[in-house]
């Protein structure tokens, strides 16, 4: 039993993993364990009277469970996501009390998002899906009360759940507070996790999504996450879309130096993710106040910026037409004579053509 047991995790391990060789293996142990089988692996005979029966005629649970875990492993390498509900069912007595229990909890969320993920692939998010969500949240919750080493991955997945899946409608706000909430309990608790950073990310970028939908008051809180983020986590792939995020959140609510000391360094990177950032910039720069010297000259520069590098953008007649009556402000009108030129040649039916 224990032969068969260690060959299919070797076949697991392999770089070329063997699941369909490892879960062969695992028949043979689960018959040598003394289970009654009719088919292959799982079969219907396999349900919850079955295996109590055999858990009241076997004390050897440990190694039972060890083997059910090493099929709930196979399940995962094979991303066999509709079977590892129905093994939890009819095996999870097996793991109870046992340190197969946290893992077993842990793939069952993994399963029951992917699940929610095929239905609303094929049928949009409907109540299937959200119970599936739900569900996977569930069994997360009891995953991350367990002991173990898959506590800390639990709650992350538990708040992305939550921030991506379970955000919508009505429940909406509610979701994005949970999720923040979670992230929280990540940042206290596992400040030496590599996921550390984009549980911060993540808690910074939950209430700004609860701040757009409509939460006012968690416009500080979103504020404050973002800048914490940026500062201690600079050189992080996020840092980029902390910033933005950031600048816009000024952006909306006029705080114009903020916003650009949020864009400028953006554009630096030359990442087309960020090529937005000189529309905003524009803005920023124009609404100073008339005091700023040069403000409509700098205005006028980032939008025909955007405009350039964004010739298909909706909004690049409107970029055109900033700029030109920016150039004209600043007492360049030749300038801005060929730049309405441009917004005609480009956008000649615009709206936007003075």
């Amino acid at each position: 039993m224990l032969f068969s047991l260690f060959l299919a995790q070797a076949l697991l391990l392999k770089k070329s993993s063997a699941p369909e060789d490892a879960e062969r293996a695992v028949g043979r142990s689960l018959k040598e364990l003394g289970f009654e089988r009719a088919g292959f692996i799982v079969n219907r005979k396999w349900d919850k009277g079955s295996v109590s029966k055999w858990l009241k005629e076997n004390k050897d649970k440990d190694l039972a469970a060890e083997v059910f875990g090493t099929l709930l492993d196979i399940s995962f390498a094979r991303k066999d996501w509709e079977s590892i509900p129905e093994k939890l069912e009819a095996f999870g007595q097996l793991t109870e009390g046992t340190p197969q229990e946290q893992k077993a909890m842990y793939l069952l969320g993994i399963a029951q998002e992917e699940i929610g993920i095929g239905i609303q692939e094929k049928k949009g998010f409907n109540e299937d899906a959200k119970k599936s969500y739900a569900a996977a949240v569930e069994s997360y919750i009891k995953a991350e009360k367990l002991d173990g080493s898959l506590s800390e991955d639990a709650l992350f997945n538990m708040g992305l759940i939550q921030m991506e899946r379970l955000s919508r409608g009505e429940e909406k706000k509610k979701q994005y507070l949970a999720a923040a909430n979670n992230f929280n309990k990540f940042i206290e608790k596992y400040s030496e996790h590599s996921k550390h950073a984009d549980a911060m990310f993540n808690r910074a970028h939950c209430y700004v999504l609860s701040y757009y939908s409509g939460e006012g008051k968690h416009l500080d809180i979103a504020v404050e996450y973002l800048d914490k983020f940026v500062k201690k986590h600079s050189n992080h792939d996020l840092a980029g879309s902390a910033r933005f995020q950031l600048g816009e959140l000024y952006h909306k609510n006029e705080n114009w130096d903020k916003a650009i000391n949020e864009f400028e360094p953006l554009l630096k990177t030359a990442n087309p993710r960020f090529s937005r950032a000189s529309l905003f910039l524009g803005d920023c720069y124009s609404s100073l106040p008339e005091t700023v010297k040069g403000k409509w000259r700098k205005a006028a520069e980032f939008y025909i910026k955007f405009a350039d590098e964004n010739k298909n953008a909706k909004d690049a007649g409107l970029a055109l037409r900033n700029a030109g009556i920016g150039y004209a402000k600043d007492g360049n009108p030749d300038k801005a004579i060929e730049v309405f030129g441009e917004l005609e040649k480009a956008f000649p039916k615009s709206s936007w053509l003075p």
